[in-house]
């Protein structure tokens, strides 16, 4: 005879393995997004959609996890999910919100172009984008 004291709670439903697959590959396309968006290949504008995938996902896996078993934040593996989101929350607060000090100062080998607004070589006197005679930087006329 079990003592129902005893007996975690699990709860389970016919298609929750599938279910938890399909949230599985979705996280792996928002990890993946995240990552090529931000090595560049594709254009910054597309991180949060693919930031939103991952997150979505993410939150859904936690709580299909959470309502199976109402321990699952209490033993290891849901403490591991928490630890995820706090180092994730850490680094999406630093490369999204904090402004990491003074800004770079300008390159000063280089210059604009004055047709094409173009960076161009301190000392150029052609533009090599759209070949304009470029003044030398001495000769050039003072804005006011």
């Amino acid at each position: 005879m079990s003592d129902a004291g005893n007996e975690e709670e699990h709860r389970d439903f016919f298609g929750r393995s599938l279910l938890i697959n399909l949230l599985r590959a979705l996280h792996l396309v928002g990890v993946v997004g995240l990552g090529v968006a931000a090595l560049g290949v594709r254009p910054v504008s597309e991180m949060a959609v693919f930031a939103g995938i991952l997150a979505a996902s993410g939150v859904f896996i936690a709580a299909l996890d959470r309502w199976a078993n109402s321990a699952y934040f209490f033993q290891l593996n849901g403490l591991a999910v928490l630890l995820k989101v706090l180092l994730l929350a850490a680094v999406g607060y630093v490369l999204f919100v904090w402004d990491g000090g003074e800004p770079a100062a300008p390159d000063p080998d280089t210059r604009d172009c004055p047709d094409c607004k173009s960076e161009i070589w301190i000392d150029a006197r052609r533009c090599p984008y759209c070949t304009s005679v470029v003044p030398p930087l001495a000769d050039a006329p003072e804005e006011s």
